[in-house]
């Protein structure tokens, strides 16, 4: 009996190749995810709020329209790549300061360095984009429409503000959430060093506890780091591993709850984290076949890299191909659509992530240069 209980899956560290790997699968979860679930007539999802006859709806589309299960299955469970990428920021700088100390200005500076300069240039885009969407006067109309809910994003609270999170642009509800969570990381490592692990479960449970309290708030609590507690803490908790044993029954027991959660309130509260461990072990036991075949590898591995902009600017880059899918559709068209989508947004983020570097690369050689004035 015992040796039953004993067998399961060993979880390994996580490498960069390996980080940059999984972002790639993540952020096409994410960008096919957000076009296809604002198309009409597909399942709505249990992501910010929860609704025990979505899965019932979810479950009744793919009996009866199977032809077009891919859509369906991205529309509905395709948003857990988000929680892949809040993982692997807990996970990324827990390996940067496992051993090091953190100074928190030059801490917080470098992660303002590595992001901000990216949004600034996707906001630019999107608002030269609005030429193209809503003619020549498309970047005023797009100012003078969201100025107060661009500020809020520009200032990194609109997460605190309701209804503010999604606007004007959804996705970019993240990066208020990820610059909040810079700002409380080194207390959460500084309290796993200093108290031990068990405190990181504890603090998961408290961020599961109030997102129960705070069902009824104005402000959406899974815009914030308190509603992602668990999978934060799973990030600097694997991180100070370098291997995990996970018996088999465990992984049928984290299935399950991931399944009530669909049905439940009560287990959706952790239904994000479930998906979490679900996703990385299937990534733990595929990673290995992935590699072997370059092609694959590649691919997954350039979309890691370029997986910021592409969360920046997809978003808005949707119109007018998701308008067009709404006019027709016909499943195949939105897929054909879909793929167009990824083309555009795959070639806009690669000139922006150029572009950026091409900026860089300027400023640095001002610095470097002696001054001949």
């Amino acid at each position: 009996m015992a040796a039953i209980y004993s067998k399961g899956t060993t979880w390994g560290s996580i490498s960069k190749q390996d980080a940059t790997l999984l972002k790639g699968v993540a952020i096409l979860l994410i960008v096919t995810h957000n076009f296809f679930h604002v198309i009409k007539d597909v399942p709505a999802i249990n992501e910010f709020d929860f609704s025990a006859g979505r899965f019932k709806s979810f479950l009744i589309q793919i009996s009866q329209e199977y032809p077009d299960t891919i859509r369906i299955v991205l529309t509905y469970l395709g948003h857990y790549g988000v929680q892949v990428f809040i993982f692997l920021s807990a996970y990324g700088l827990t390996k940067k300061y496992l051993t090091a100390d953190i100074v928190y200005k030059d801490y917080l500076l470098d992660r303002f360095n590595k992001i901000y300069p990216a949004f600034l240039l996707s906001l630019l885009f999107y608002l030269v984009y609005g030429f193209v969407t809503h003619g020549p006067l498309g970047p005023l109309l797009l100012i003078q429409h969201y100025w107060g809910a661009i500020l809020l994003k520009l200032t990194l609270i609109s997460n605190f503000f309701p209804s503010q999170a999604l606007r004007p642009v959804g996705p970019w509800w993240f990066l208020s959430f990820i610059f909040q969570f810079y700002v409380v990381f080194p207390a959460l490592l500084s309290m796993a060093r200093k108290y031990g692990e068990y405190t990181l479960a504890i603090i998961s449970c408290a961020g599961v506890l109030l997102s129960f309290l705070s069902r009824n708030s104005d402000v959406n609590i899974y815009f914030t780091i308190i509603g992602h507690m668990p999978e934060l803490c799973l990030g600097i908790y694997l991180a100070r591993r370098d291997k995990l044993h996970v018996p088999y029954y465990m992984v049928f027991t984290i299935f399950l709850l991931f399944i009530l959660g669909n049905l439940y309130y009560s287990f959706w509260l952790i239904s994000h984290f479930c998906a979490l461990i679900l996703m990385l072990l299937v990534f733990n036991s595929v990673r290995h076949t992935i590699r072997k075949h370059d092609h694959v590898n590649n691919l997954l591995v350039f979309y890691g890299a370029l997986s910021m902009y592409m969360f920046f600017v997809h978003g808005f880059l949707r119109e007018p191909m998701v308008v067009w899918a709404r006019e027709y559709g016909y499943w195949t068209y939105s897929l054909l659509l879909c793929i167009a989508f990824l083309a555009i947004t795959t070639i806009s983020s690669y000139l922006l992530q150029t572009a950026e570097l091409r900026i860089r690369q300027w400023f640095a050689q001002r610095e470097s240069s002696p001054d001949l004035l």
